[in-house]
């Protein structure tokens, strides 16, 4: 894919990943931030025609953009079936596209581990026989139930999300400028390239984090700054999403509940040279788990529910004996190695002249 041919035929409505700081993508003629603003119909005619109300507005003689601030995104499913929850999905408003559609929004979710958790609970009986009186102080019997006991999990996070890194998401407003000017694809723009090939890609660089000298590489240093790491003088970054999902800068919006608490882009690098931080674009975030909505829940068999210290098989009290009880059970394993949605694989290449 050659730079001409990623350039002009771009259609009105497109979305493009931003890598750059905020001043930048806001002074790019005829592409707008996704974040959710309201567009007179008659105004954006273009970009009317080619999104509609699927973001929401007033179903009259106002529009919105898409909203994508602190979300990742997905493709539509269109029955393929990897969403399993895809008649749930909701309209960003009242006259938003809802379900099956560009548009409609999901919040998160945790879903059970393909590994599954491991609880470990301290001393729990083995044996199946009750505990007898024989030795117990004061004759009191130890509850015991024949049967299982469930236990919820507790703890979990305020989302449960994948390892990611902030970017502007951008939206082609119309195709042409306010003098006539073919609109072009912005320095700093990235875009992703579902193949190993590499040949025609011209003024395109994989974003791998590599350093760039900031005087031969203006035009993008210009654009994406020190966001991704670097002094400014003599370098910067490029940013690397090897690995990496995308999502988009939170702007305030509490979409992204930890946005504040967000790492460096480069947490590595020496200090002054290691990024953006926080609700920025660049900066690092890492996976988390959330509590499920429905609760996991472990089945104990024989657990005991009294506060008797008793040894389950002699009947004995032992100092040393702590009895089961939902304080005392942890997950101990089990589990994958990261939370992350179902994703395909592709290549990110950033726009540098």
């Amino acid at each position: 894919m050659g730079n001409s041919q990623i350039g002009s035929s771009l259609p009105v409505g497109s979305v493009l990943v931003y890598a750059g700081n905020e001043t930048t993508m806001q002074q790019q003629e005829s592409w707008l931030p996704c974040d959710g603003s309201p567009l007179d119909t008659e105004t954006f005619t273009e970009l009317f025609a080619a999104i509609g109300y699927a973001n929401g507005g007033d179903g009259s003689n106002t529009f919105k953009v898409p909203d994508y601030q602190g979300y990742f995104l997905r493709g539509v499913d269109q029955g393929a079936d990897r969403d399993p929850d895809v008649s749930t999905r909701t309209g960003p408003e009242w006259v938003g596209n809802p379900g099956d559609n560009p548009g409609s929004l999901q919040p998160f979710a945790t879903g059970q581990p393909s590994t599954p958790f491991v609880l470990q609970v301290r001393h729990l009986p083995r044996s199946s026989q009750k505990v007898n009186d024989g030795g117990l102080i004061r004759n009191e019997m130890a509850k015991w139930k024949s049967g299982s006991t469930t236990i919820p999990f507790g703890g979990g996070a305020k989302e449960t999300r994948p390892r990611n890194k902030y970017v502007y998401f951008i939206i082609k407003s119309s195709a042409t400028t306010a003098s006539g000017q073919e609109v072009t694809i912005p320095v700093g723009s990235v875009v992703a390239i579902p193949g190993t090939g590499t040949s025609g890609l011209g003024n395109w660089l994989l974003c791998d984090g590599r350093q760039m000298d900031s005087a031969q590489y203006q035009p993008l240093y210009q654009a994406i700054g020190i966001c991704h790491g670097g002094n400014g003088d003599p370098y910067f970054y490029l940013p690397d999403y090897r690995g990496f999902f995308l999502r988009g800068v939170d702007g305030d919006t509490s979409n992204d509940p930890d946005a504040a608490l967000r790492l460096h882009a480069q947490p590595k690098f020496p200090p002054g040279q290691q990024g953006a931080y926080g609700d920025n674009v660049g900066s690092l975030q890492y996976e988390d788990t959330a509590q499920a909505s429905n609760l996991f829940v472990a089945n104990v068999p024989h657990l005991p529910t009294s506060h008797m210290k008793v040894d389950p098989v002699s009947g004995r009290t032992n100092s040393k004996w702590e009895y089961g009880s939902q304080h005392e059970t942890a997950p101990d394993g089990g589990g994958g190695s990261e939370s992350r949605p179902i994703n395909a694989y592709v290549d990110w290449y950033i726009k540098v002249s």
